[in-house]
């Protein structure tokens, strides 16, 4: 019998996808029932950041937040930073 798409690296790939889909549903329901329990302080995971940085006294580190965006040509590596002042207290 002739499989046309069949591959003896079949027998490999398969049970991967099936173990990586399984870890993705297992990391997906784990952080969506994380992220509904509030931190015992009430406080951001930033604003605690910055509170060890400067009880350390660290300078210099900036906890605000930074999104890079592609171009829009794929032609280009070039790369958009925009930076997100952290919010007030």
């Amino acid at each position: 019998m002739f499989l046309p798409f069949w591959d003896p690296t079949m027998v490999l790939l398969i049970p991967a996808l099936i173990l990586a889909a399984y870890a993705q549903a297992k990391v997906q329901s784990t952080y969506a029932k994380y992220s509904q329990i509030r931190s015992a302080s009430g406080r951001t995971g930033r604003e605690i950041a910055q509170a060890i940085l400067s009880a350390n006294d660290i300078p210099g580190r900036d906890t605000s937040r930074t999104i890079t965006i592609p171009s829009r040509r794929p032609s280009s590596s070039r790369r958009r930073t925009i930076r997100i002042p952290p919010s007030p207290p």
